[in-house]
């Protein structure tokens, strides 16, 4: 049976259902070893439980600054034939550069699993990313924006491969499909009492500057000088929320914001996100885009793509979310109107439309079977909602 490596710096929790699929579901053809060290000093995501994981191997990282050296990786894959390398795609990587360019020279095909290009990189960070990525026979990426980026920078098309995002979608589907109607209203009025049948905008994950969450608040309080009550609830915690509960306090819609806290019950996470209307997240979005659409909720964020992450591309303007003019609070409001006043038949198409991208493109079996596709050699084609980018950019 031929052999797959994926080698990771560390593998986080939320990976475990992709990293489970392929591991299962691949190996009629592969048998998949995972190689990565426990933790890594630059990831504020907990780790993965590695009892959970068939085949993995514990590497040692050494780290010099962002710079880093797996020991143990060149050893192993010289001494074993795997067929594919599947790697993370990071030029900081220094054993990377070295195993890549071993494997290539002994037959061994490399994928480089890997944000791609941004479109926002120095000169120099541009050409390390480029000459590092083309150590590679073929990316495996989050995004067409991206893909579209490297094929400018002379890339071959049929070498990038569309691979997307996951998190663990069937607990999700389960959760959505099971979740009565009167648990969702009783989670929400509990926290809001008499006011729990306004609507509301949700944001879920780290409180942080960059997600430039106080725009949510500004935007509350102009809805409401209009005449729009609305409910706003910020599911996490993080260094943001002392400064962003000043805000409420001074806006003085208290009775209409609540800090949930930090919650790793996806049961209860499932019922919040259900009720809302539309998650809003003013800075960049990443995977709380994939959280929440699975629950049926369209997002809005900014329409700066360069300075986006991935998971951007899930949303389509006015249909599965909305994209804001960046750094706009009078777009901004105009958007968080068109959501939280749409009609019930709307709304119901848009939850619909939401649940479909995530089924169709952001799940662990979609991965699987692109990394399917990579492994075999088979041409990359051009894969999900590309018109979101070519109307916005």
């Amino acid at each position: 049976m031929k052999k797959i490596a994926i080698i990771y710096h560390c593998f986080v929790h939320y990976r475990l259902p992709v990293l489970q699929a392929l591991s299962e579901q691949l190996s009629d053809e592969y048998e998949v070893t995972f190689m990565s060290d426990v933790t890594s000093p630059h990831s504020r995501v907990a780790p993965l439980n590695f009892k959970a994981l068939k085949n993995w191997k514990r590497l040692q990282n050494l780290w010099l600054g962002r710079w880093l050296w797996q020991r143990g990786l060149v050893g192993d894959v010289l001494k074993n034939n795997y067929e594919v390398l599947i790697l993370l795609g990071q030029f900081n990587f220094i054993s990377t550069w070295v195993v890549a360019i071993l494997a290539r020279m002994r037959g061994q095909r490399v994928l480089f699993w890997s944000h791609g290009i941004y479109g926002n990189e120095s000169k120099l960070k541009l050409f390390l990313r480029e000459s590092f990525y083309r150590l590679s026979d073929g990316m495996l990426l989050y995004g067409n924006y991206s893909r579209g980026l490297m094929i400018q920078h002379g890339f071959d098309p049929e070498r990038l491969y569309v691979i997307y995002n996951s998190l663990n979608y069937e607990q999700q589907r389960s959760l959505r499909d099971s979740t009565h109607i009167d648990e969702i209203n009783s989670e929400i009025k509990c926290l809001y009492g008499a006011l729990s049948t306004l609507p509301l905008s949700v944001f879920i994950g780290r409180l942080t500057e960059v997600k430039k969450l106080d725009m949510l608040l500004f935007s509350l309080k102009k809805l409401m000088e209009k005449g729009i009550e609305s409910n706003c609830l910020f599911v996490g915690d993080g260094p943001e929320r002392m400064r962003l509960e000043g805000i409420v306090s001074e806006l003085g819609i208290g009775r209409n914001v609540k800090f949930y806290g930090e919650c790793h019950d996806e049961a209860i996470i499932s019922r919040l996100l259900a009720k809302a209307n539309v998650c809003v997240s003013p800075g960049n979005v990443g995977l709380t885009a994939m959280h929440v659409m699975a629950y049926g909720t369209p997002v809005i964020t900014h329409d700066d793509f360069k300075w986006q992450m991935p998971e951007f591309e899930a949303i389509e303007h006015r249909v599965t979310g909305s994209f804001f003019r960046s750094g706009s609070l009078e777009s901004l409001t105009e958007e968080m109107a068109y959501w939280l006043c749409l009609p019930p038949e709307l709304s119901q198409k848009a939850c619909n439309d939401c649940v479909r991208v995530v089924e169709e493109y952001f799940n662990p079996d979609r991965q699987v079977a692109i990394v399917r596709q990579a492994c075999a050699g088979a041409g990359a084609t051009e894969a999900g909602p590309l018109r979101v980018i070519k109307d916005r950019t």
